[in-house]
């Protein structure tokens, strides 16, 4: 854990691969986002790469906060990486979890579009609060130590 709190960009780092690689094993998987009559529907590698970017962009302003030696507050370092990977997560394996095919029944399938817009939206929610919080994190660390 007190690695985690001291250098958060390995852990964002490490996760990219990983990342990436859930979604080269799943090119043909779809994220469906129905906003009022309109659909968008995006590649899970394409929603892969945007995860990966974000997190290597993340990991990037970590690392360099901690270079130019200022100290990160614990609470939100630790929020902040918990919300936006279970976010990441839950918006990556969210097309697992969704039944594209009618007749197939099985116990882990959503197959209702109301329950699947609401994953995304929840896990879109996630990410931005994430973004927030690592946003404060970052200006309460440069802004501190300088007063």
């Amino acid at each position: 854990m007190k690695s985690i709190l001291n250098k958060p960009q390995i852990l964002l780092w490490i996760l990219i691969p990983v990342i990436l690689l859930i979604g080269f094993l799943a090119d043909d998987e779809t994220l469906v986002i129905n906003f009022h009559d309109s659909y968008y529907v995006i590649a899970l590698i394409h929603l892969a790469e945007f995860v990966s970017i974000l997190f290597g962009i993340t990991g990037l302003g970590y690392w360099i906060i901690l270079k130019v030696n200022r100290k990160l507050i614990n609470v939100l370092t630790l929020t902040h990486i918990i919300i936006t990977i279970g976010g990441s997560a839950i918006l990556l394996l969210a097309p697992y979890f969704f039944s594209d095919d009618s007749t197939e029944t099985t116990f882990f399938k959503f197959d209702n579009l109301i329950e699947q817009n609401m994953m995304n939206l929840i896990a879109l929610l996630l990410i931005v609060i994430g973004l927030i919080i690592f946003i404060i994190n970052i200006l309460e660390s440069l802004f501190r130590n300088s007063m």
